[in-house]
């Protein structure tokens, strides 16, 4: 099996999020520079995007983070229940489809026989990790519950990424009309109060990203997918 380091780890995150942030500061220089009709479909397309990278790179690094600890070889007991969970799920969603005992008789022996089984799960498999193409609130809840990672820091915004984010790419996504400036009102003042919600559209997102990529991270270094976490150094 090959080696899969937690400097190796890194570097990964740090890729994935690095090629994401350039594309988007691009994208947000042209907002910057656009005006009148241009500067409507640069947002709108903008704001399908910023959800493009947002969905791709929690659903990117989730999976990346389950293939770092496929590689520890670590016993499932030793491990935090979610993940002994996640290790079931596939277990649990095949007996949830059948009234037979013996299907359900699957999960009971897991849970008492095989826990000492080395942890290792698919990360492709859309029961392991799937944002069914909607990063709503609730879906990333359950994906931080599944990875042991705490959700405070997205707690705060969850009316945020659902009014301003995954509503309004779904709106565009499918066709609706999204009012970007009203043509009631003054039109450079529009323009400029647009660009500026866009802009902390842009700013937020990125922040919320880089807030997943360094949980993720400090759970690896600090090996809190453990039931013991052992002191830092030991």
């Amino acid at each position: 099996m090959a080696e899969y380091s937690l400097e190796k780890f890194q570097t990964k995150l740090d890729k994935n999020i690095s090629w994401r942030k350039r594309e988007l500061t691009i994208l947000k220089n042209n907002v910057d520079g656009a005006e009148g009709n241009l500067l409507v479909t640069s947002i709108r397309s903008g704001i399908t995007l910023l959800y493009g990278h947002w969905e791709g790179f929690i659903k990117t690094t989730a999976r990346e983070y389950l293939k770092y600890l496929n590689k520890l070889n670590i016993k499932c007991i030793d491990m935090k229940d979610n993940f002994l969970t996640l290790s079931m799920k596939k277990t649990i969603v095949n007996s949830r489809q059948s009234n037979r005992c013996l299907s359900h008789s699957e999960i009971i022996s897991e849970l008492l026989y095989e826990s000492e089984k080395i942890f290792n799960v698919n990360e492709m498999d859309k029961l392991i990790v799937d944002t069914d193409s909607n990063l709503t609130y609730e879906i990333l809840e359950d994906i931080l519950f599944s990875l042991g990672l705490d959700c405070e820091d997205f707690e705060m915004k969850e009316n945020f990424i659902k009014e301003n984010l995954v509503l309004e790419r779904n709106k565009i996504a499918h066709g609706e009309y999204v009012s970007i400036v009203d043509p009631r009102k003054d039109k450079s003042e529009e323009e400029k109060r647009a660009k500026e919600e866009f802009e902390n559209l842009y700013h937020e997102i990125l922040k919320l990203m880089e807030k997943f990529k360094e949980l993720v991270f400090d759970a690896a270094f600090k090996k809190k997918y453990l039931k013991q976490v052992p002191e830092l150094g030991v």
